[in-house]
């Protein structure tokens, strides 16, 4: 071996400290393939840490940094508030201005049928839920109330 490298045992200089807390960690970066799904992956790895977290000694604790799922879930939750807000909005502004409860009704019944037809069809054809079709979702939704009242 000597002729080849130089063989030397001890441990390799550091190149950076990983601090949290205040205090010195090791730390371990998990990264998903590009086609992965985000949520999937961390509630599997979330899974799995929790096994490793029953097998660890005394002492050693594991604490998740940044997780990225729950920012993904929080803005799905968000998504999901505003549109309720804005369809119960519709149908009163439709409501106040046409007057007329048969067609409100028509008209309401109409945005959530339109939607799950379209989570349906995304679906089936493997297209992702991100904004730029949850943009065409809600220009669709807008067109759909406004041919409807029209």
């Amino acid at each position: 071996m000597s002729d080849v490298a130089d063989v030397t045992r001890g441990h390799k200089q550091r190149e950076s400290i990983t601090r949290f807390g205040g205090k010195e960690a090791v730390e371990l970066a998990l990264y998903k393939e590009g086609d992965a799904n985000t949520v999937s992956v961390a509630r599997a790895i979330g899974k799995r840490m929790e096994r490793i977290r029953k097998e660890l000694p005394a002492g050693i604790e594991v604490v998740t940094g940044v997780d990225q799922s729950r920012f993904i879930q929080d803005s799905i939750h968000e998504v999901i508030t505003n549109a309720l807000e804005g369809g119960l909005l519709s149908i009163l502004i439709i409501l106040l201005f046409l007057k007329d409860v048969a067609s409100t009704l028509i008209i309401s019944v109409s945005i959530p049928i339109s939607i799950v037809a379209t989570f349906f069809l995304m679906y089936q054809t493997g297209t992702t839920l991100n904004v730029m079709s949850l943009g065409g979702l809600a220009l669709g939704v807008g067109m759909l109330v406004d041919d409807s009242i029209v």
